[in-house]
């Protein structure tokens, strides 16, 4: 199902996808921008190609939830 709950988000509400770092992944951003929704994405790196796993850079991710006002305390 992914973030097919998107439908249900007030306008304006933030969403933030983290992704794997292989293929196209427009489909939410597109969904997000049709019903008005704000849309950030971070692009992690597989580190096991057999697998569906996948990390993101910490430091990527603070300032990505920082980008979207979200309160990170010290």
């Amino acid at each position: 199902a992914g973030l097919t709950n998107l439908v249900a988000c007030r306008e304006g509400t933030t969403v933030l996808e983290l992704l794997p770092g292989d293929g196209p992944f427009n489909h939410y951003f597109l969904m997000a921008s049709v019903l008005g929704l704000r849309h950030g994405h971070l692009i992690g790196r597989r580190h096991d190609p057999a697998s569906d796993d996948f990390r993101v850079d910490p430091d990527q991710l603070l300032v990505l939830l920082g980008l979207a006002g979200v309160e990170i305390p010290a």
